[in-house]
């Protein structure tokens, strides 16, 4: 199984132990298909830079594609972003689209110590 930290900043934010970093939605993309059954974590930052969609964006191609994931945190510094990010995710736990054994919303300094 794999852990997915998904953020663009390599300077500000260090990758979790225990994770692979990607920094755009073309390398997250990739790495989703590769490993469509084997993704434990995936940590979502939203905003990715120029010429590459949002962790919103990827979020749903998560719920789209089905995949099943024990864990999704979001830690992006965009609070309209997490914010209705994670009401969208809870609202397709609750129609059963998606299946989580957690859902969290933990800054990207607490959650890189969390797996330090």
């Amino acid at each position: 199984m794999i852990n997915i930290y998904v953020d663009d900043d390599l300077i500000g934010r260090p990758t979790p132990k225990g994770f692979v970093r990607v920094t755009n939605s073309d390398e997250f993309i990739d790495l989703l298909n590769e490993n469509i059954d084997n993704i434990d974590t995936i940590s979502f930052d939203n905003d990715l830079g120029l010429n590459s969609l949002e962790g919103y964006q990827l979020v749903n191609k998560v719920v789209e594609i089905g995949t099943k994931l024990k864990y999704i945190n979001l830690h992006s510094a965009n609070v309209v972003a997490v914010n209705s990010t994670f009401r969208m995710l809870k609202r397709c736990q609750e129609l059963g689209i998606i299946k989580l054994d957690k859902l969290t919303a933990i800054p990207a300094v607490e959650f890189v110590k969390k797996y330090s």
